[in-house]
């Protein structure tokens, strides 16, 4: 299984066992997207300006176990995010996805 579907895996485990307050983020890419290009530059930013902890995947890894995860939450194109299970697909900006952090936690 890729190393970064298992760490995610594990700190969604470690979020809802333990009460982490950490951002588990999983990041579909591709290197032929330029969107992607951006979206790792928000993506970075979080990882400054948040407790998120990013696991990147190439969406065309041939791989059993990332299929699997891909099936379960429709994703399909480069860059898709899936935030504490809510899943982004195209380019989301930093304020939308902090947005959607601080409104989550509130709520």
């Amino acid at each position: 299984m890729e190393v970064s579907l298992k760490a995610w895996l594990l700190s969604l485990s470690v979020r809802e066992r333990c009460g982490q307050d950490i951002i588990p983020v999983l990041y579909f890419y591709s290197r032929d997207c330029k969107s992607c290009v951006e979206q790792g530059m928000v993506l970075d930013k979080l990882r400054e300006f948040s407790n998120a902890l990013v696991y990147t995947i190439d969406i065309n890894l041939d791989s059993d176990a990332v299929a699997v995860v891909k099936e379960a939450y429709g994703i399909g194109m480069a860059p898709s995010l899936i935030i504490n299970d809510k899943i982004y697909r195209g380019f989301i900006s930093y304020e939308e996805i902090m947005k959607d952090i601080q409104e989550e936690a509130s709520g």
